[in-house]
């Protein structure tokens, strides 16, 4: 009984010098993340997103890995009517066929594109690609896997 107590402190002490305080996180290769805020309904945060991030960089999109049938909500932030339904027509002429429309809970000076996990980082980009936003940012803080904000900055294409 002894050296198995020996042998379960032996074995503690190693992964504490191996894997420091949170051995268990480093060990699978991920970070802790804060649990979402934001509920699962179309309804926007009252809190703007807060990246973990900064913005993505740019990269070559894999058509493969886009998901054109996902939930993306496009919110309204610029306070300019009809913003969000062009963005949403721009993204039905590329093939999104998940998406919807409302306005955001405050205005927003910039525009960008959110997403909640890896699975759906192409399909962020391919979002921000076509309505020509920059800013494309991780986090959980956000009300879809994939939120497009618009702001005041009206990055859309012109006609």
């Amino acid at each position: 009984m002894a050296i198995a107590a020996v042998l379960v402190l032996l074995v503690g002490v190693v992964s504490y010098f191996f894997f420091g305080p949170n051995g268990q996180n480093q060990l699978m290769g991920s970070t802790p993340t804060p649990s979402p805020t934001a509920s699962a309904s179309a309804e926007p945060s009252s809190e703007s997103p807060s990246p973990n991030e900064s913005p993505t960089a740019s990269s070559t999109i894999d058509e493969d890995l886009v998901l054109y049938q996902v939930r993306v909500g496009i919110y309204n932030g610029a306070g300019v009517a009809g913003i969000a339904g062009q963005a949403q027509q721009l993204l039905l002429d590329e093939g999104f066929t998940g998406s919807f429309t409302d306005n955001w809970v405050r205005d927003e000076t910039e525009s960008a594109v959110y997403y909640t996990t890896e699975q759906y980082r192409m399909t962020a980009e391919m979002a921000a690609e076509v309505l020509q936003i920059e800013a494309v940012y991780q986090t959980q803080n956000i009300p879809n896997p994939v939120t497009v904000v618009l702001g005041a900055d009206d990055p859309l294409p012109s006609e």
